[in-house]
């Protein structure tokens, strides 16, 4: 169950001003928002990912650590996706290799050649 949070009128003024900014092609930095809307960036990082999780937003916000957040535009919208499913499955890889270390903990080990282990150690 997706956890419901609403939206304030300073995510709702964050919003447009993202929307206004990316119809003209432009990014929104992080500062920008932080000095216009008086909050830290902490604060803006939050308001942005609560904008992404919202079910409201029917927009999907992109970010980019040096440039800031834009509203993804059609023709970025396959490149994204697809940078988001690799990413994604990468991540998914990492885990698994890392559950078979973990199954391996203290096992043993047979090598054939001149160097041998006795034990799997995956965990200290």
């Amino acid at each position: 169950m997706q956890r419901m949070t609403k939206l304030t009128t300073q995510d709702w003024e964050i919003y447009k001003v993202l929307k206004h900014n990316s119809r003209e092609g432009k990014w929104t930095p992080s500062d920008y928002l932080a000095q216009r809307f008086n909050i830290c960036n902490r604060e803006v990082r939050r308001v942005i990912q609560k904008l992404k999780t919202d079910d409201k937003i029917q927009k999907i916000i992109i970010s980019d650590y040096s440039k800031g957040y834009k509203l993804l535009s059609s023709k970025e919208e396959f490149v994204y996706l697809e940078k988001k499913k690799i990413e994604i499955l990468s991540q998914f890889k990492r885990y698994y290799r890392d559950v078979n270390r973990y199954n391996l903990n203290n096992q043993k080990k047979i090598t054939f050649g001149k160097y041998e282990r006795d034990f799997v150690e995956s965990i200290l």
